[in-house]
């Protein structure tokens, strides 16, 4: 015989009570003047063995059973419920107990099968201990209603039992703890992955993040044992919180005029194949903005990774690792950092030194940039948006000696194509995704460092003349 299909079992699943019942696989359980069951078929038996008559044995003081139907199952397949129920008045001391049910059939008898089931409170049931979850960071604040939170602030909780519910003082063990996806336990922004919040954990207190917006469910249940040993009970709490992403501005613009050429930079000795010159020309603009309307406070800053490959002589090198993309110098991209509420402004003009070593150099460069977000109040960075751009051209030498080069696809060039090409004005999408490098590129002249915009030099850039215009055309 084995249990029928949980579907069958009562209505205890649904009661009012069940915050003090393990949901077990086939187990029972309840608190003083609760019924109980089980429903069990033999499905091996042909209907020309029945009827089936059953009989219950082993059932502890101070608990009760009926069969139904009683005591003989006649219709195929042969199923009876073993309904059990507590006497409020003498029940038996809380723990696991078992019962026996033995079968026969006109086909013989049938191997007895054994119930399980717990009693839980042998008190009256509004005795019953009561689970809180405490917030650890906010002044150990017991949690009460919908909650609000943001993402990237750590949450720090604890059970624990309600003071002067149930009768007695009370262990906790065991809690299970059940969060919704997409939360993480440790981000260090150090190159490496975040760890992966495992739900459930089976312990009394978590500490994790959540990494992305919306209505998450929070659970816990426990096992509360009461200090003599008496009473057994596993309350549980649940509670909705909503996990706010906050309200952010992010442009990316590039200069309607491509400015990819070789020559000089205007921030670097020797000549380049570039994509702008410098501070004042930059090939992109970054402008970032998280707003306080919603009261989360914090710290933004971009994190930007780079893939980059040149071809030298006609033969490929990755500057970078395959597949994996590396940190541009700093986790912050050009050490920058702002308060949310104010305004973020970054340039950058990558380029790749040109060596009269060579005859030719291409370069294509495919960049990441994660515009991160840490609240300050227990916070880690987390990714709000994220944004790529990209950019390729080519250069052919054409004086050894002076270490002069033109732009491949310019009309007095000998390699006519590729053309250069690069990203216009990307778009940044809401992402989740945490950076992760598998190197760091900070080594001249693969890597020229990133520049802050401040406002100052936007009336420079008003006035300065663009400089690529003539190291573009400078005479070979």
């Amino acid at each position: 015989m084995r249990p029928a299909a949980a579907g069958s079992l009562p209505s205890i699943w649904d009661s009012a009570t069940i915050d003090n019942c393990p949901f077990l696989a086939f187990f029972q359980c309840g608190s003083a003047g609760e019924a109980l069951g089980e429903a069990w078929e033999e499905p091996s038996l042909s209907a020309s063995c029945g009827p089936v008559t059953y009989s219950l044995t082993g059932l502890p003081a101070g608990v009760t059973g009926v069969l139904a139907p009683s005591p003989t199952a006649s219709t195929y397949p042969f199923i009876v419920d073993a309904n059990l129920s507590i006497d409020p008045s003498k029940p038996p001391k809380p723990g696991h107990y078992t019962y026996t049910l033995s079968a026969n059939s006109t086909c013989g008898a049938l191997i007895p099968a054994t119930g399980n089931f717990w009693i839980l409170c042998s008190i009256a049931t509004g005795d019953c201990p009561v689970l809180e979850i405490v917030d650890v960071n906010r002044a150990n604040a017991v949690l009460t209603g919908a909650q609000v939170s943001v993402v990237g602030r750590q949450v720090n909780l604890t059970s624990a039992i309600k003071p002067n519910s149930g009768t007695g003082a009370y262990t906790i063990s065991n809690a299970l703890w059940t969060i919704d996806p997409n939360a993480v336990t440790a981000y260090a922004r150090d190159g490496s992955a975040a760890t992966q919040f495992s739900s459930p954990a089976f312990v009394k207190s978590v500490i994790f993040y959540w990494i992305d917006g919306g209505s998450k469910n929070l659970a816990v249940s426990a096992e509360a044992d009461r200090s003599d040993g008496q009473e057994i009970s596993i309350p549980s709490a649940q509670f909705v919180v909503n996990v706010v992403v906050p309200s952010y501005s992010i442009t990316l613009t590039t200069p309607p005029d491509p400015g990819i050429y070789v020559g000089r930079r205007t921030d670097f000795h020797g000549r380049f194949l570039t994509w702008g010159s410098g501070r004042h020309h930059p090939a992109i603009r970054f402008a970032y903005n998280v707003t306080n309307d919603r009261g989360f406070a914090g710290t933004i800053a971009m994190t930007q990774l780079i893939d980059r490959t040149v071809t030298v002589n006609g033969v490929v090198k990755h500057v970078t690792s395959p597949n994996s993309p590396w940190l541009d110098i700093n986790v912050n991209y050009a050490g920058a950092t702002r308060s949310t509420g104010s305004l973020l402004r970054l340039v950058d003009a990558p380029g790749f030194a040109l060596s009269n070593a060579n005859t030719t150099q291409d370069i294509t460069d495919g960049f990441t940039d994660y515009f991160m977000y840490m609240p300050n109040d227990h916070g880690i960075w987390v990714t709000l948006a994220t944004a790529t751009w990209d950019w390729t051209a080519g250069a052919t030498i054409v004086n050894v000696k002076k270490n002069r080069w033109c732009l491949d696809g310019d009309p007095g060039c000998p390699n006519k194509t590729p053309a250069p090409t690069h990203s216009m004005n990307p778009p940044a999408i809401g992402s989740t995704l945490l950076p992760t490098w598998g190197g760091i590129l900070n080594n001249p002249p693969s890597a020229i460092p990133a520049l802050v915009q401040d406002d100052e030099e936007d009336a420079a850039m008003q006035v300065d003349g663009p400089d690529w215009l003539i190291t573009r055309l400078e005479n070979p």
